[in-house]
C-alpha cells in the first residue's frame, strides 16, 4: 500500500502524476501556471544538457559564447515570470476567490524556493561566461 498525503486518501505517486499531467487543474490560474511552469522545467533541462554537451565536447564549441544567450535568458525570464505570477496571476487568484495557494505565506514560500533554483542557474553560467581562460 502507498503512502498517503494527510488528510486525503490519494496515494503520494497520484497525487505526484496528477500534479505533472496537470489532471487537477481547476483554474485559468492554474493552467497558466501549469504551462509557465513545463516551459521552464524543460529550458531548464535544456540549459543543462547543452551546456554538458559543451563543456564535454572538445573546443570546437565556444563554451562562452554558447552560456552568453542562456545567461541572458535565465537572467530576465525568471524575474519576468515572478512579476507576472504575482502582479497577475495571484491578484486574479485574489479578485475571484480561486486561490491556489491557501495563504500569501505560502505563495511566497514558492517563489522563494524558486528563486533560490534561479539564482544557482545564473551563478553557474556566470560562472561559465566569466571564468578566465585557461
Amino acid at each position: 500500500m502507498s503512502p498517503t498525503i494527510a488528510n486525503t486518501q490519494q496515494p503520494v505517486v497520484s497525487k505526484i502524476a496528477d500534479v505533472l499531467t496537470g489532471k487537477k487543474i481547476r483554474t485559468g490560474t492554474d493552467r497558466a501556471r501549469f504551462y509557465l511552469g513545463w516551459a521552464g522545467s524543460v529550458f531548464a533541462v535544456v540549459t543543462l544538457i547543452v551546456l554538458v554537451w559543451v563543456g564535454l565536447s572538445p573546443s570546437k564549441y565556444d563554451a562562452k559564447a554558447t552560456a552568453l544567450p542562456f545567461l541572458v535568458a535565465w537572467t530576465i525570464a525568471p524575474p519576468m515570470y515572478f512579476w507576472f505570477d504575482y502582479f497577475v496571476l495571484w491578484r486574479i487568484e485574489s479578485q475571484s476567490g480561486t486561490r491556489t495557494f491557501r495563504t500569501l505565506d505560502e505563495f511566497k514560500h514558492g517563489q522563494e524556493l524558486s528563486r533560490n533554483l534561479w539564482v544557482a542557474i545564473v551563478a553557474l553560467l556566470a560562472g561559465i561566461y566569466f571564468r578566465p581562460d585557461a
